[in-house]
């Protein structure tokens, strides 16, 4: 009984911990949506200066950074997934789908 316990707890608390990290990682995605539209409208005019530039790129490859996160936390969750419940289970294939998607967007940037 303890050790069915043990094991669901802990399934849940690495849940909560994995859902919380996603949420902060798409929080800072629009931190840095936001922060990239502060620096394209405060070299309007400039687009093509350096600063304007160097701004731009800082920015993102900040946004590439989180992506990668994004990218390697859903791997590790994808991959216990398989190990957990078989690659037939629901969600497996509904993560398998949220990852395409972040290797989609992260192939665009």
């Amino acid at each position: 009984m303890s050790n069915s316990s043990f094991g669901f707890r802990l399934g849940i608390e690495g849940e909560r911990e994995f859902k919380s990290k996603l949420s902060e990682i798409n929080q800072n995605m629009k931190v840095l949506g936001s922060e990239l539209k502060v620096v394209s409208s405060a070299f309007d005019g400039q687009e093509k200066s350096v600063r304007s530039l160097s701004a731009r790129n800082d920015v993102l490859k900040k946004t590439v950074d989180e992506q990668k996160e994004k990218v390697r936390l859903l791997t590790e969750a994808l991959q216990n997934a398989s190990e957990s419940f078989g690659e037939n289970d629901r969600s497996f294939i509904y993560q398998t789908n949220i990852l395409v998607k972040c290797y989609s967007l992260h192939i665009r940037i």
